[in-house]
């Protein structure tokens, strides 16, 4: 890029929920202005982009054939935005996408090659990278915990348990998730455990589904998956929206200690010292936005060290084998005895 010059930057789609986050960001990044808004949805697209003051278009070839765009923002269905993320990162345009990465791993295969032969910034908006876990991190990389035995990441909602269910949950189909709570909230606790304990190699999981809603989407909306790791280490991956109080927690054992967080609290033990809380003022400075660390990589052309097209296709293929060992779970038969025998 030119000295100076501004990223132009197109919104395709409004149909995540954190599209308008993502757009009232861009709006306060000086490197950037939002230049075109494309949707499928011609009168959602129509008035998003009166609100964002820039031009509509209904037509996403005007957009990757534009050479005044340098990016592009992919909010769409993940059934239906394979041909987007292909049709742009063949034409050079970096692009941002929410999780997942696709709704196949023969898309994912597909969209990896893509990027790579186009040589575009890639990101898969997933920042799991929070500071009470980059604190565990580093006690991990540090040996303070030991050998690590086994991690467990829990990230649920509480969508399900009210009547009427959110807007979310009622706007978006497991048809168009390509799956239900593993693939959608489940994918923060897969991608923790990647970046804690890497690639898994073999996955147990169940799933369930406790709402009416969930039946009849054909999703689960409750489900846990057991990672198996080289060198003996465990994960456990958990997610759903039928779970009171919005839960985050995570827990990693080592052979020395342990250490435990939530969004506001993290304590550890080592040995037998007991217990010790770990002050926020003590906690790592928060890691760049997402969002702004693509805008940063594409500017000063940085590589996309966390976050990127191999990175989140991994998480998929991890994801991706738990629905695959979910359908396969056998049921277990109890023998009942008459009392006294």
């Amino acid at each position: 890029m030119a000295e100076g010059a501004r990223l132009r930057i197109a919104l395709a789609g409004k149909w995540f929920v954190h599209a308008e986050r993502f757009a009232n960001y861009l709006k306060t990044y000086p490197e950037c202005e939002i230049a075109a808004v494309y949707d499928c949805d011609i009168q959602r697209g129509r008035q998003w982009a009166c609100e964002l003051g820039c031009p509509f278009t209904d037509d996403y070839d005007q957009i990757t054939g534009s050479r005044d765009i340098d990016g592009v923002v992919i909010m769409l269905p993940v059934n239906s935005r394979q041909e987007y993320v292909l049709k742009a990162a063949e034409a050079g345009k970096h692009i941002f996408i929410e999780k997942p990465l696709a709704g196949s791993l023969e898309e994912a295969y597909e969209a990896r090659q893509a990027v790579l032969r186009n040589k575009i910034h890639f990101i898969v908006s997933d920042p799991v990278k929070k500071p009470p876990l980059m604190y565990a991190k580093q006690m991990m990389d540090e040996g303070r915990l030991g050998k690590i035995t086994l991690a467990r990441v829990r990230i649920t909602t509480q969508e399900l348990t009210q009547v009427p269910y959110s807007n979310w949950r009622l706007g978006h189909t497991g048809e168009e998730m390509c799956g239900g709570d593993m693939i959608d909230i489940g994918h923060h606790s897969f991608h923790i455990l990647h970046w804690l304990l890497g690639r898994a190699e073999r996955v147990a999981a169940v799933y369930s589904q406790v709402t009416d809603f969930a039946v009849k989407d054909g999703t689960e909306d409750n489900g846990a998956a057991v990672l198996g790791y080289a060198g003996g280490a465990i994960g456990v991956a958990e997610a759903g929206s039928v779970s009171g109080g919005n839960l985050y927690e995570f827990e990693i054992f080592g052979t020395k200690g342990c250490i435990q967080g939530t969004k506001k609290e993290l304590r550890y033990c080592i040995g037998d010292e007991g217990w010790k809380e770990v002050p926020k003022k003590d906690w790592p400075e928060p890691c760049e936005y997402i969002l702004y660390y693509w805008v940063r990589n594409i500017i000063d052309n940085r590589p996309d060290e966390m976050f990127g097209i191999q990175e989140s296709l991994e998480v998929l293929e991890m994801i991706m084998a738990a629905y695959a060992a979910g359908g396969k779970t056998e049921k277990i038969v109890y023998r009942d005895f008459p009392e006294g025998q």
